[in-house]
């Protein structure tokens, strides 16, 4: 049988949030008859892995970067540079070999970094709560998703935003204050949104989680469930890889 494992880069911090994190994702990725092989920057035992980004992607069928409160790329201190340094040479080669690429939150913005584009920390564009995404005709006709409405509510928590998007990027879909709020770029596609929260207490556990972040952020939206077919995003993600 064909190898039906992909890559998930984390980049929390906290025990409670990475295994939560997993949990959400293994969920999906059962349906989906795909394992998930996870590394994390952070994690000291993986440090000889990031040696070589070409060759650690060679032996996945696709890559999901994940989302995080404890990288902050306007700030750059040493968990951000960390960060930097062991992801980003993995991002590059993900764009450049055409990797099939999901990226969430965090990424989203690295992604936009990586490809030319630029953030900053736009308190008008900040958002933590559930809102809707609106897809562009770009986004409807794109099979990651499938089976779901034009406009859904998806969680969100973030404070930077994209500002200008990359020449190649293709917005997929926007929300009230965000019109980046999910790009395709080259073999990527990025949400500023998290599609794998689907249960409103994931949400809550992540804003109650100390040094994870949201618990930071000024709650702006209703916390309330997303749309019940958004995991179908991801799972529809695994399934064309």
């Amino acid at each position: 049988m064909a190898n039906r494992e992909i890559l998930a880069i984390q980049a929390r911090t906290t025990k409670k949030a990475i295994e939560s994190e997993k949990d959400s994702l293994n969920e999906l990725a059962s349906r989906a008859k795909t394992k998930i092989v996870y590394m994390n920057p952070f994690d000291t035992k993986q440090t000889k892995l990031w040696s070589s980004p070409r060759r650690l992607l060679e032996k996945y069928r696709g890559i999901i970067f994940l989302g995080s409160g404890d990288v902050d790329l306007t700030v750059r201190d040493e968990i951000t540079k960390t960060f930097e340094r062991r992801v980003f040479p993995l991002m590059e080669n993900s764009l450049q070999e055409e990797k099939q690429t999901l990226g969430i939150c965090l990424a989203h913005q690295a992604i936009t970094l990586i490809a030319g584009g630029e953030i900053g920390r736009l308190k008008e564009r900040q958002e933590t709560g559930t809102t809707l995404l609106e897809l562009t005709k770009a986004g409807r006709e794109n099979h990651l998703f499938d089976g779901l409405p034009e406009s859904f509510d998806v969680v969100y928590g973030h404070k930077d935003s994209i500002t200008k998007i990359p020449n190649e990027a293709v917005i997929v879909g926007r929300t009230e204050k965000d019109p980046y709020s999910a790009l395709q770029i080259g073999s990527a596609i990025t949400f500023q949104g998290h599609p794998e929260l689907v249960d409103i207490s994931e949400l809550q556990n992540r804003i109650d989680t100390p040094h994870d972040g949201l618990d930071t952020y000024e709650v702006n939206y209703e916390l309330k469930a997303p749309h019940e077919r958004t995991k179908e995003i991801i799972v529809n993600f695994l399934n064309t890889l």
